[in-house]
């Protein structure tokens, strides 16, 4: 797994350049490998949910920062997060 991975890295990052942003092009690698151990080869539509990722880590950030969207009210703001938080448990 860890070679088909720097095998994309080649391909779709810059790795062929060689550069190579740790936090960005290996945060995945650890969830994938793990993943496969306890449930085995993750099925294309499984793989699928690794797009709401980035989704994710922004309304985590918004959690972590506070703020008015911490108060049950807030669902009815025109805010993007609100958005954001409706698009997710959607998906």
């Amino acid at each position: 797994m860890t070679n088909d991975h720097f095998l994309k890295l080649h391909l779709y990052a810059q790795l062929d350049k060689g550069k190579l942003n740790p936090v960005k092009d290996l945060k995945l690698l650890p969830f994938r490998i793990t993943s496969s151990i306890i449930y085995g080869a993750l099925t294309p539509e499984l793989e699928q949910l690794e797009n709401i990722i980035p989704l994710r880590e922004k309304l985590f950030r918004r959690v972590i920062s506070g703020g008015v969207t911490r108060f049950w009210w807030s669902q009815y703001l025109p805010i993007s997060v609100v958005g954001d938080l409706k698009f997710f448990k959607g998906s």
